[in-house]
């Protein structure tokens, strides 16, 4: 079964996130489809404004939309995972020691060589 393309947005649908399929021209003048997705600001006759997650504002014109409808809110973002700290402050101080000492050159250690 083929789904319809359909505009189900209205100016009621004002500050709610939408998606919008639209035409675009693409290159050697063959248009291309491409979705709008973000906070749909105006929506009249002629056009439909969409602000993006990046803060643009994207100005549809009505003859090029091809559907268009409300989504659900985006989702949380996500929070990285903490890797644990395997070493306490006085290990961790005690291996930077280690290490700073064994890559001195010889003449900074104590007594030198020569």
């Amino acid at each position: 079964m083929r789904s319809r393309l359909e505009i189900r947005l209205t100016a009621a649908d004002v500050d709610q996130r939408v998606v919008i399929r639209r035409l675009r021209p693409g290159p050697d003048d063959v248009e291309q489809m491409t979705d709008g997705l973000g906070i749909l600001e105006e929506c009249d006759a002629q056009s439909f404004a969409v602000r993006t997650r990046d803060g643009q504002l994207v100005v549809i014109p009505s003859t090029r939309a091809l559907a268009g409808k409300v989504v659900p809110p985006a989702p949380p973002p996500r929070r990285r995972r903490k890797v644990p700290n395997l070493l306490n402050d006085a290990a961790a101080r005690r291996v930077t020691a280690q290490l700073q000492y064994r890559y001195q050159r010889p003449d900074d250690l104590a007594g030198g060589y020569g």
